[in-house]
């Protein structure tokens, strides 16, 4: 495995020290730097490292922070072993790219599958937003009664979602309340 890593840091500094951004449009060295992204998702298929959880959580941003939404998801079904992030990785994405109901869907797989993973404070701040856009105020609530429950309402950043899902749902007298509860 450490060998793999310095191949992958070696390939990386040699591709840094290669390539001078003025000698590209910006274009082309987005496709330059999708193709060697490509280039190493097979370096790593072949050599055996697909199922390694880190390196398909690394995959799965990059083809989701490059647009490419369908290969980001084939990666996370393909993945043999998810944790937090995988999870937490695919609802951003999901959000990002608009496609709200799908990720709850996935969150809801995450709680239905893995018992042991439960929803942490980075779940708690990424789901919330999908609940205001996709219009699913009982799953805000849902997710309010367990950040009440497991004590994550101390944090400022679930506080501040909570304030923001309320009021979009136009409910100001529940953003109102959460606001005026909030510890700081």
């Amino acid at each position: 495995m450490l060998w793999f890593w310095w191949k992958f840091a070696s390939l990386r500094s040699r591709l840094k020290d290669n390539i001078q951004i003025s000698n590209f449009s910006p274009r082309i060295l987005l496709h330059s730097q999708i193709d060697k992204g490509r280039e190493v998702h097979g370096v790593i298929f072949k050599l055996g490292f697909d199922g390694d959880v880190f390196i398909g959580n690394t995959l799965l941003a990059f083809y989701g922070n490059y647009g490419f939404f369908g290969d980001a998801i084939k990666v996370f079904d393909e993945m043999l072993e998810r944790d937090k992030v995988s999870w937490n990785n695919v609802y951003g994405l999901c959000s990002l790219h608009g496609f709200y109901e799908e990720a709850l869907g996935f969150y809801r797989r995450m709680v239905a599958a893995i018992p042991g993973v439960k929803p942490d404070l980075l779940t708690v701040i990424s789901v919330l937003p999908v609940c205001a856009e996709s219009k699913n105020e009982v799953m805000a609530r849902i997710m309010h009664c367990y950040v009440l429950k497991v004590s994550l309402f101390g944090h400022v950043k679930v506080g501040n979602a909570l304030v923001d899902v309320y009021g979009k749902f136009g409910s100001q007298k529940a953003s109102s309340r959460v606001f005026d509860e909030k510890v700081f």
